[in-house]
């Protein structure tokens, strides 16, 4: 069952999408310029205001960002670079997975080096929006996301250090962090400007 509602916020009318399942807890996501709800069966919209007097405006600023591309530029490694008219976003997008895959076995490799890591990682790159990167222990593979190529070396790095970091612990323990930020003391930053698409 979905339920559509309005919410105002700093004078701008939102729309709100709830779908009622059978679920324990509430969430509430942003989407698509609209705010979205997974909730149990008979949450009152009360309950469902409330959350998003608390949570709405965060939400809304962890999305406020520049997009990577636009009619005439991308950004590459942290920089605008300027397109010419009429380009084709295929063809770019194997570029920069190109010249991703390339920038990131370099790191991978010097990493694994800094971090004592004697059995070298396969490196894949992927187009993948739900993660910036996994480590299967199954494969012994690092897989990056594509769109990590719009950020500046530090950021994909720090990505770099995190799954390497799993070749330590296979969790997010207190210990795997600890790892982490041996290696990568600004991760935190980093990941920051990884969810809000701060490039550089």
């Amino acid at each position: 069952m979905v339920k559509k509602l309005v919410y105002i916020i700093d004078d701008k009318t939102y729309e709100v999408e709830v779908t009622f399942k059978r679920i324990k807890r509430l969430y509430l996501t942003f989407k698509d310029n609209k705010f979205i709800f997974r909730v149990p069966y008979f949450t009152s919209e009360k309950s469902l205001r409330k959350m998003l007097d608390k949570y709405a405006r965060k939400l809304l600023k962890r999305t406020n960002f520049i997009p990577a591309y636009g009619d005439d530029y991308v950004y590459i490694f942290g920089e605008k670079e300027i397109l010419k008219k009429g380009y084709n976003q295929e063809i770019i997008k194997e570029e920069l997975k190109e010249s991703l895959y390339k920038y990131c076995l370099k790191r991978l490799r010097e990493i694994e080096v800094e971090m004592n890591i004697s059995s070298p990682y396969k490196l894949k790159i992927k187009d993948v929006k739900s993660k910036f990167g996994s480590n299967s222990k199954a494969t012994h593979t690092i897989v990056i996301a594509l769109n990590m190529v719009h950020f500046a070396h530090p950021i994909i790095d720090s990505v770099i250090y995190h799954e390497l970091a799993h070749h330590f612990h296979f969790d997010h323990s207190k210990a795997f962090y600890r790892t982490l930020l041996t290696y990568c003391p600004n991760y935190y930053k980093y990941r920051k400007m990884c969810i809000r698409r701060i490039y550089r």
